[in-house]
């Protein structure tokens, strides 16, 4: 485990192998830690008498929802420079913050005081932006690429629509308006999906790039929880028997649905990242941890304790679990260790190989060559570190970085693969 102490560590979120949690510490109240794999070292982010919860985390930023005495205010903690900013500093409540590529958005109530409204908040510039003010509440916003999407909820019933924010053009965009609930949408890509009562619950997917909405499912299943990356949406299916919850995956390019899970045990709280998924699945009285890594599905947990709520980055799974006196912090991979370096460069080959010949710079009919180029570099890194020449297996992997940025379009693929090539040249460094 990454924690092994006297007090209870949960609700762990993963990016680019670093970790953050709240756990609470010897004063009784929760604080935020973050844990680095490329160093195994742990870091306390806060330590004060007051709570600080729901940490998310992307590109060694971490923000969190800190108590100040008078409210829930938000906070924000640079990994590079080490330093915690206070982004909110008002008499009422911010919460539930989100964060990706620098920027942070948040629902907090507004100087009126009575309804929830969603704020932004962009490092680059240190501005933050009111994006709704209107007289009903606007909750859990989730963001992606410089778009924002949340749920506004009115009227006598408190049925929801889905909305969605584009930074670049200022614009914001209902995407729902019908007679039935829509939640908990979630964003990547230009696509949201979120979760509509149409009797039952059912999955739904808006492309901003068309405009186009399509319902995934359509069936008497209680159909809920959406995850997506990559565009691939998994969730949790309800028969209307409640016998057991099933996971499901989505292929946006191929338009087919799969069922990963088919047993009697409740299959719940799917997450989803480079078409890798993860869940729990309770099991009798315990949950156990399950991924399912694109061809077959492993458990990664068999133990008589509670794993709860796992998440997924890079093949990396984090979750929590009770070791028999409290909750602690549990990490794995589907990735082989970086120290197994053959393994690892066979990997990260199998990574540039599986991106779709689209998201190459080059025509179509150049792309198996230029992917068969990158395959004989990583052989001369192979070579490189059998020779013991490990500054030019560096080299080497510095050769591929430039190649990456010359013949990958800009894309989450290509940040992927940029962050599994600086962890391996991280630890090359460390053997010279």
């Amino acid at each position: 485990p990454l924690t092994n102490n006297d007090y209870a560590d949960v609700y762990p979120q993963i990016d680019s192998g670093m970790v953050t949690w709240e756990g609470y510490d010897d004063d009784h109240d929760q604080e935020v830690f973050l844990y680095d794999s490329a160093t195994g070292i742990t870091t306390q982010l806060t330590d004060n008498d007051h709570g600080d919860s729901s940490p998310q985390i992307d590109s060694g930023m971490v923000t969190w929802s800190g108590w100040d005495g008078h409210d829930q205010e938000v906070f924000l903690y640079d990994y590079d420079t080490g330093i915690t900013t206070q982004l909110t500093d008002n008499d009422y409540h911010d919460n539930n913050p989100q964060i990706d590529s620098g920027m942070i958005t948040w629902n907090g109530y507004d100087d009126d005081g009575h309804d929830y409204e969603v704020f932004l908040y962009d490092y680059a510039t240190g501005t933050t932006t009111q994006l709704t003010d209107n007289d009903y509440n606007d909750y859990h916003p989730q963001i992606d690429s410089g778009m924002i999407t949340w749920r506004g909820v009115w009227g006598p019933d408190f049925r929801g629509e889905i909305f969605l924010y584009d930074y670049d053009t200022g614009i914001t965009t209902q995407i729902t308006t019908n007679d039935y609930w829509d939640q908990f949408p979630q964003i990547d890509s230009g696509m949201v999906t979120w979760e509509g009562y149409d009797s039952p619950w059912e999955i739904f997917l808006y492309d901003s790039a068309t405009g186009i909405t399509t319902q995934l499912t359509d069936n008497e299943f209680s159909d809920r929880t959406p995850q997506i990356d990559s565009g691939m949406i998994t969730w949790q299916g309800l028969p209307v028997d409640y016998h057991s919850k099933e996971i499901y995956l989505y292929d946006c390019d191929t338009g087919i649905t799969i069922q990963l899970t088919d047993d009697d045990y409740n299959d719940r709280y799917p997450q989803i990242d480079s078409g890798m998924v993860t869940w729990e699945r309770k099991d009798g009285t315990y949950s156990e941890v399950y991924l399912y890594d694109g061809t077959e599905t492993i458990q990664l947990t068999d133990n008589d304790h509670g794993d709860n709520n796992p998440q997924i980055d890079s093949g990396m799974v984090t979750w929590w679990g009770y070791d028999g006196d409290d909750f602690e912090i549990f990490l794995a991979t589907a990735v082989p260790p970086v120290e197994e370096t053959e393994a690892y460069i066979a990997y990260v080959d199998d990574m540039i190989r599986d991106v779709p010949d689209g998201l190459f710079s080059r025509p179509a009919e150049d792309v198996p060559d230029v992917k068969d180029d990158f395959s004989d570099l990583f052989n001369d890194v192979l070579e490189n570190i059998d020779e013991g020449h490990i500054e030019g297996a560096i080299r080497v992997l510095n050769k591929i970085n430039e190649r990456k940025y010359e013949d990958l379009i800009a894309g989450p693929e290509r940040d992927e693969i940029n962050s599994f090539i600086d962890t391996l040249i991280g630890y090359l460094e460390t053997l010279l």
